[in-house]
């Protein structure tokens, strides 16, 4: 299981991740959970269902603390593609 979890928007680079995912072989053995909502989820869902991704990921939507963890702990690689967007907004430490 890979496992990202944050609000679906431009500067987390889900499009970024699910083109990387898209690349993978097809006999490689694996599945994709987000977690979090955001206002570029129905976008997400679009492009992962081009992508012919849409077979192998879970959209969780916002959980509960208690239920993000066990998903951590099910997990076996967390990804994020944390990018700055063309209006300078980022993520990280100021």
């Amino acid at each position: 299981i890979i496992l990202s979890v944050g609000r679906a928007v431009a500067k987390k680079g889900y499009d970024t991740l699910l083109g990387a995912l898209a690349l993978l072989p097809g006999d490689l053995d694996w599945r994709f959970e987000h977690i979090g909502g955001g206002e570029e989820l129905e976008r997400l869902k679009a492009l992962a269902k081009r992508l012919g991704l849409d077979g192998r990921i879970s959209w969780k939507g916002a959980l509960a603390q208690k239920e993000v963890l066990e998903h951590y702990r099910r997990a076996d690689i967390f990804a994020l593609a944390c990018r700055i967007t063309a209006d300078g907004d980022r993520d990280g430490l100021p």
